[in-house]
């Protein structure tokens, strides 16, 4: 049986191969460039290699680590948030659900969302979903942090003090417990400067329990490196009520150690004119 050669399909294949090796070539050259250049600290340059062989490979090995290492690169060393953002989010969609930097990659995420952009209500949901879909991860207690955290900046405070809560119920030996304690008495205090005919407890309701949880803290954790921040949340709350010579006492307690002292300065000047102002308005209704 004789074997009957299609030359025009035979150089088809070998043309094919051939623009297969050729890309494969120019492939690794692109990223191996890129290496270099990141090597070099020219990082601009890098990003631009490296997108070059994600534009050729989107969905392959190769385009995927590309795609990560532009990512990151514009991220540490660029300060692009928002670019590094798409690539990141790009990187996980495309990759493989067991491939390694995925987890990476959607910590990232998070950090752009949460730190860089502040887009507290994007940030806030990535982290529920990381919290849900990996709940065994060792960083879920800073998410549920991250997540408490969102919502006072969105100014949701039910809902931050939820997740604080529930921080604390389920990672109680955490050092993000302890600090999610303290903030909890800080979402009420804020609270407590609002006001809202719906929110029974805004107002002074709001600050005498902020007082109760900053006490709470403080008897639970007294050694705590923010148990100066307690402290001064208590004076705040005393002097929010109306309990001028407490508030004085307490933050005049702190003057030395708390890390912003001017603060405290500026605190007890104005409740000593606030003193003497109702000393005076005292000696007035006496008739003096």
């Amino acid at each position: 049986m004789r074997l009957v050669i299609n030359h025009s399909k035979l150089a088809s294949l070998i043309g094919l191969l051939l623009l297969a090796g050729c890309t494969v070539g120019g492939l690794k050259k692109h990223y191996v460039m890129a290496e270099k250049l990141w090597g070099d600290k020219n990082y601009e340059a890098a990003v631009s290699e490296f997108s070059a062989v994600v534009a050729q490979d989107p969905d392959g090995e190769l385009g995927l680590q590309a795609l990560f290492r532009a990512a990151m690169t514009e991220s540490i060393f660029l300060a692009r948030y928002p670019e590094a953002l798409v690539k990141f989010k790009s990187y996980v969609e495309r990759a493989p659900t067991d491939t390694p930097g995925i987890w990476t990659a959607q910590k990232a995420i998070g950090d752009i969302l949460f730190t860089d952009l502040r887009r507290y209500k994007e940030s806030t949901r990535h982290y529920e979903f990381l919290t849900e879909s990996y709940p065994k991860k060792e960083e879920t207690p800073e998410f549920l942090y991250r997540i408490g955290k969102g919502h006072f900046y969105l100014w949701n405070f039910e809902d931050s003090i939820e997740a604080f809560r529930s921080l604390i119920r389920q990672y109680p030996k955490s050092s993000w417990a302890e600090k999610a304690q303290y903030e909890i008495g800080l979402v009420l205090l804020t609270a407590g400067g609002q006001t809202d005919p719906e929110k029974h407890w805004f107002g002074a309701a709001a600050v005498k329990e902020a007082a109760k949880e900053f006490k709470k803290f403080l008897k639970d954790s007294p050694q705590s490196v923010w148990a100066v921040e307690a402290q001064f949340g208590l004076a705040s709350c005393a002097e929010e009520l109306g309990h001028l010579e407490e508030a004085y006492e307490a933050y005049k307690a702190i003057e030395s150690t708390y890390p912003s002292p001017n603060v405290v300065k500026i605190k007890l000047l104005r409740i000593q004119e606030r003193l003497s102002q109702k000393d005076r308005s005292g000696k007035k209704a006496d008739g003096v």
